[in-house]
């Protein structure tokens, strides 16, 4: 998948920010819609003593990780892989014209 289908595969998804329910049943996303619900079975919901989570999920990681990368985390790390991009060919632009250099125009944040 590239860069372009990834994001409009997340501008056509329900935006974020997406957060599992209080029982670990399903995916909700900020209208309370459900975005994800998968079949657990008879899978009873039980306290994840790593993420202190109540989930029916065997790992509970992989839900917290799945509410954590939703659309709008996705579009934001793409914005910035193309403002990072276009920064890089101005770099390269003035380097082949030698120019001389200049401050960076992106500020990274740690």
């Amino acid at each position: 998948m590239n860069y372009k289908e990834l994001r409009e595969l997340a501008q056509k998804a329900s935006p974020g920010p997406w957060w599992i329910d209080s029982h670990g049943y399903c995916m909700r996303d900020h209208d309370m819609n459900i975005v994800f619900m998968p079949d657990f079975g008879d899978r009873p919901a039980v306290r994840h003593p790593e993420t202190g989570n109540l989930s029916r999920w065997r790992n509970d990681w992989d839900a917290s990780f799945i509410a954590t990368f939703n659309p709008e985390t996705v579009l934001k790390l793409l914005d910035k892989i193309d403002e990072l991009a276009n920064a890089l060919g101005e770099c390269v632009q003035d380097m082949e014209a030698n120019v001389p250099p200049k401050p960076c125009a992106v500020r990274l944040r740690r």
